[in-house]
């Protein structure tokens, strides 16, 4: 079987170092898990797709699917229209710390962005405000949304130390990949709207 193989043969770095040996199934198990975690992704994705049309209701339900998929408190998702737009959930209106985790998030945004001769942004903030209102956050993630075109960024926050570690990498990447297909077809409508 498998396990026996890797039971039975170690693989040497060098003199000193052997690969940390853990048995198949754990490795089944994390891509079993991969696997369930990218269809619900793409599942919700798709959900959130049939409202590119509606840039607010597709906003919304991108920022419900991040908050859930990546166990966050707060998320602020910037959008490259013209003006920006800068889309809130989990925060509470004119607060200090939300204040200044926006001001975190379009820096970040504005490091990405090429073009900057449009710098006029639009605040939104969604319903849903965090309960216990946060003296800090203690992990921050952004996520570069690049298509044809840079798109935006989301940012992740949370009260939980570690929140967005190493290991959940992978659904990032595999977010960030499949959500910018939706987020094109939004902007273009959000922009085709208005003429």
């Amino acid at each position: 079987t498998v396990n026996n193989f890797l039971e039975s043969n170690s693989f040497e770095i060098n003199d000193n170092s052997k690969l940390p040996q853990l048995p198949a199934s754990a490795y089944v198990n994390k891509a079993m898990e991969d696997n369930i975690l990218h269809s619900y992704i793409m599942e919700k994705l798709f959900q959130a797709g049939s409202y590119t049309n509606n840039f607010t209701v597709f906003s919304e339900k991108i920022m419900d699917l991040a908050l859930d998929v990546f166990s966050a408190d707060a998320i602020v998702f910037i959008v490259n229209v013209n003006p920006i737009q800068v889309l809130c959930k989990g925060l509470i209106p004119n607060n200090e710390v939300s204040d200044e985790f926006i001001k975190i998030c379009t820096s970040d945004f504005e490091e990405l962005r090429e073009k900057r001769e449009n710098t006029t942004y639009e605040i939104q903030f969604y319903e849903n405000f965090i309960e216990n209102q946060l003296s800090e956050f203690s992990s921050y993630k952004c996520i570069p949304i690049f298509g044809e075109l840079f798109c935006g960024t989301i940012h992740l926050a949370s009260k939980e130390k570690l929140n967005f570690s190493d290991k959940i990498d992978s659904a990032i990447q595999f977010f960030s990949e499949k959500v910018v297909l939706f987020v094109e077809q939004a902007i273009y409508y959000k922009k085709t709207s208005k003429t």
